[in-house]
């Protein structure tokens, strides 16, 4: 199973790392539980080479945004707060 995960400039690191934990774990058990459960391969999407965390890490992006549909699924985590901070403005 192919899925993109969306990272976007300030989302939470902790969005993106822990959907990468989540699925990676998936992938190492999925034929102990079903073994017909194709393997699921993950790949990072955004619109730049690289996206900047809220905290400042950077992420490598492998796949352009013009390539979500080749995806089986595509997964979306929460933006970073600061987003919201600027779009509702001061005092959130």
């Amino acid at each position: 199973m192919r899925m993109g995960l969306v990272a976007v400039e300030g989302c939470f690191t902790s969005g993106v790392v822990s959907v990468l934990d989540v699925l990676s774990t998936a992938d190492a058990v999925r034929a102990d539980i079903d073994p017909s459960i194709p393997a699921i391969e993950v790949t990072l999407v955004g619109a730049r080479r690289q996206v900047t965390t809220s905290s400042g890490a950077l992420l490598p992006i492998a796949a352009p945004l013009s390539d979500l549909e080749a995806f089986d699924v595509v997964v979306v985590p929460l933006r970073g707060l600061e987003h919201r901070r600027h779009a509702r403005g001061p005092g959130l």
